[in-house]
């Protein structure tokens, strides 16, 4: 079974290290990043003006980057982290 995310205020534990959770965090299922673009970015606009987004999941080359792309025509701040990068999040 999936885990819910956790929430702002709560507690994860990275590294053993206790930290309180300052961020809003979405998993969100059943989207594409190239077949479903236009439902994403309509998620987005209702979500609110997210100071940055990750996306983390996809094809880079295929379906995240023309997402990004589309993002960033919109204002936003998008990552595409590779893994092991660190991401800041303060």
């Amino acid at each position: 079974s999936d885990v819910p995310a956790p929430r702002r205020g709560e507690f994860v534990r990275i590294l053993g290290e206790e930290i309180r959770v300052r961020a809003k965090i979405w998993t969100i299922n059943g989207f594409s990043a190239h077949a479903g673009q236009d439902d994403l970015l309509r998620w987005v606009a209702h979500a609110g003006t997210p100071r940055k987004i990750l996306l983390v999941h996809g094809e880079p080359g295929r379906g995240m980057q023309p997402l990004a792309d589309r993002m960033r025509l919109s204002g936003l701040d998008v990552d595409m982290p590779v893994e092991g990068e660190r991401i800041a999040l303060a």
